[in-house]
C-alpha cells in the first residue's frame, strides 16, 4: 500500500513522466520517495528530446488537490492513524525545499552568467577592455586589478590575481607583489584586494 502511495505521489508530482519510468526510479532508490524525486527531476531538467530517457506523456496527469503546495500541509495534519503516510508526505515537502533551493541557485547563477556577458558587451562598446597582464586573456577593466606603480599601471584578471594570492598564502607569504613580467616590484592597495 505504501509503495502504491509514493507511486502516486511522484506521479502527480512528475505529471509528463511515465509511470514504468517513475516505478524504476522508485525502485532502483530502495522505495525511498526522496530519493526517486531527486533522480526524476533531474531527468525532468535535463530532460534532451534528441536522446530522451523516456518518452514523455503527451496529455499530463492531473495532480490531486491535497498533493498541490498550498494544500499539502492541510491534508497532513488529517491523517491521524497512518504514520508512514505521513512519512511519505514529509519526504515530498523535503524534496520539493531541495528543489526549490537548487532551482533559485542555478537561476542565480544564469543571472550572473547574463549579467556578465552584458558586462562585457558594454565594455567592448565603451573600448574599456584590457589584456591581463599574466593570462594575456581580454576583460572589462571592472574586472581587473592593477598594481600600484606610479609609473605604469600592470592590469590583472581576478583570477589570475586571486590564484597568485592564493599561492602566496600556501608559501606563507603575506605580501602581495605585481606578477608583471617587467620587474615591476609595486605591491596592490588595499582597495585592489
Amino acid at each position: 500500500m505504501l509503495t502504491l502511495h509514493r507511486k502516486n505521489v511522484l506521479s502527480a508530482e512528475f505529471p509528463h513522466t511515465p509511470m514504468t519510468f517513475i516505478e524504476s526510479c522508485l525502485s532502483n532508490s530502495g522505495l525511498r520517495l526522496f530519493s526517486a524525486y531527486r533522480v526524476l527531476e533531474e531527468a525532468e531538467r535535463t530532460f534532451d528530446p534528441l536522446n530522451p530517457p523516456y518518452n514523455q506523456i503527451k496529455t499530463a496527469r492531473k495532480m490531486r488537490r491535497e498533493y498541490r503546495e498550498e494544500n499539502l500541509e492541510d491534508f497532513i495534519s488529517t491523517i491521524t492513524e497512518d504514520p508512514a503516510r505521513i512519512e511519505i508526505l514529509r519526504e515530498l515537502q523535503a524534496a520539493r525545499r531541495v528543489r526549490k533551493k537548487a532551482d533559485a541557485k542555478r537561476n542565480a547563477e544564469r543571472q550572473l552568467e547574463l549579467d556578465e556577458k552584458e558586462n562585457i558587451l558594454k565594455a567592448q562598446a565603451e573600448g574599456t577592455m584590457s589584456e591581463c597582464g599574466c593570462c594575456f586573456g581580454d576583460f572589462p577593466l571592472n574586472r581587473m586589478v592593477h598594481c600600484d606603480s606610479e609609473d605604469v599601471l600592470h592590469w590583472f584578471c581576478r583570477g589570475c590575481a586571486r590564484q597568485t594570492a592564493e599561492t602566496e598564502i600556501g608559501n606563507s607569504k603575506y605580501q602581495l607583489h605585481c606578477m608583471s613580467m617587467d620587474g615591476c616590484e609595486a605591491g596592490f592597495s588595499k582597495e585592489q584586494r
